[in-house]
């Protein structure tokens, strides 16, 4: 009887124990579930248990489980096993983890008679769920001066930018064209650019009297600046600039052609090259045209210009031209035939070197040059003038000899002839004679002033000839002096 139980509670045993081992096997390997950030709380995963129907799996649990974990039982088609159920209980939000390591689950044991616990984990994916914040206005204006240092901060994006998605992404920055700035030339992406850490800086150096001329009289920039997170799902936020350039006194007087119609501002009308002429005889002020005009081209304080002559050449000129340092009138103080001894016969060029100053930032122009032209006068009018002067007076005086020889040859025929003819043909031959002696003396003072106003004429016509003649000389001097500047 003892046997009989032994044998009959051994095989109850080892049954048991077989049949044990046989409910429990599973063919589940799954060690981790993943569910996603963004899942609600009711969710349910069911995950296949394969194993035998009723069998003694059991889920030992953690304390305050965002997931409740159990099996059930399916049946289909005839068939039963087991499912293991993942249902979400509490908030699977990793953005607001404290550490936001971005690692949030919980662990598992799954146990079944006497094999040993299987680790089950279930763990929560993050979601790029949030686009970067950028905690300022997103239509920002600021002021730059137009001195602002090359590669210096602008603004601290990087100090800027939130993005609430944890685990912390790596954010992109990048600069962008704004609309049709390029069209309009307001393009600010000339001037700045934006690092990796979202520094945003000045690449290139700002020149209000530039941008003002590319943007239509105002120194305005625009740009947008993009932040993206590094996410395969990337999401996008946009930050639209408005760079104002503030204009300083940083530009020297420019002389200015006042005779063209130009934007002073955008430098259209500046010159570097004056011309003007004076005349060999003459001193005082000369006339330069267009004027010697230089200005302050910023817009904010005027200021005084100041003018100097820095240079002439030739050199031994120099003590003879002055400035007017209030207005830059140009004088000579003594004619340049006194000082050349008139020496010089031809016309000849003086060059002055000019240069403006303000007199609050004592900045330099470049220097100017005016080209003058000394006009002297043809030497040839003088000798034809003062040969029409001889030439009158040798004629005159030949005149006057021929008259006085006449006069003197027929005085003494006047007796002979009374004395030897015939008392009846005395008279009539001797008033012949003085009727001729009357009729010479008065023909030849006659034919006299007739030489000497033809005389006068002659010499006034070749004077003005030789006035147009000089004109003519000055006229083409001039003109190849400009083409020759206008070349150059």
């Amino acid at each position: 009887m003892d046997v009989m139980c032994i044998f009959i509670c051994g095989f109850l045993i080892l049954t048991t124990v077989d049949r044990v081992k046989t409910d429990c096997i599973t063919d589940n390997n799954r060690e981790v579930w993943n569910i996603k950030e963004e899942t609600r709380i009711g969710h349910e995963d069911q995950i296949i248990w394969r194993t035998d129907y009723d069998s003694s799996w059991r889920v030992i649990k953690p304390n305050n489980s965002f997931v409740d974990v159990y099996f059930i039982n399916v049946t289909e088609s005839n068939e039963i096993w087991l499912n293991l159920i993942v249902n979400v209980t509490g908030s699977t939000d990793l953005d607001n983890a404290e550490d936001c390591s971005g690692v949030k689950k919980d662990s598992f044991f799954l146990q079944c008679g006497n094999i040993p616990s299987l680790n089950f984990t279930v763990r929560i994916t993050p979601e790029n769920e949030h686009t970067p914040e950028i905690f300022t206005d997103i239509n920002m204006t600021k002021e730059l001066n137009e001195d602002y240092m090359v590669s210096r901060s602008v603004i601290e994006y990087g100090k800027r930018v939130k993005d609430e998605d944890c685990p912390k992404q790596r954010l992109e920055y990048s600069v962008v064209k704004q609309g049709d700035a390029t069209i309009t030339g307001h393009d600010g992406t000339e001037y700045f650019d934006i690092y990796d850490n979202g520094t945003l800086y000045l690449k290139s150096a700002l020149d209000y009297e530039t941008i003002v001329c590319g943007l239509g009289d105002n120194g305005m920039l625009y740009l947008n600046v993009i932040i993206k997170d590094e996410n395969p799902k990337q999401k996008t936020a946009t930050s639209s600039l408005t760079m104002t350039v503030i204009d300083l006194d940083d530009e020297p007087p420019k002389f200015v052609d006042m005779l063209q119609g130009c934007n002073k501002k955008c430098k259209t009308c500046y010159t570097k090259s004056f011309i003007g002429n004076t005349s060999y005889e003459s001193k005082g002020e000369i006339t330069v045209n267009p004027p010697l005009i230089a200005e302050d081209i910023y817009s904010v304080n005027a200021s005084v210009i100041l003018y100097y002559i820095r240079k002439v050449t030739p050199d031994e000129y120099s003590s003879l031209f002055m400035i007017n340092i209030n207005n830059g009138t140009i004088s000579v103080s003594e004619s340049l035939q006194n000082a050349t001894n008139n020496t010089i016969k031809e016309d000849f060029i003086v060059l002055l070197h000019i240069q403006a100053i303000s007199n609050r930032t004592l900045l330099g122009t470049m220097n100017v040059t005016l080209n003058l032209t000394v006009v002297v006068p043809p030497e040839i009018s003088t000798f034809q003038a003062s040969t029409m002067e001889e030439t009158t007076t040798e004629e005159e005086t030949t005149t006057i000899e021929q008259t006085t020889v006449l006069q003197t040859s027929t005085e003494p025929t006047s007796p002979e002839v009374k004395t030897t003819h015939a008392p009846t043909t005395a008279p009539t031959m001797s008033g012949s004679k003085e009727n001729d002696d009357d009729l010479i003396v008065i023909i030849v003072p006659i034919v006299a002033a007739v030489l000497v106003i033809l005389l006068i004429i002659v010499i006034f016509a070749n004077r003005r000839a030789a006035a147009a003649k000089r004109n003519r000389y000055i006229m083409e001097k001039k003109s190849n002096d400009i083409s020759g500047i206008e070349k150059h």
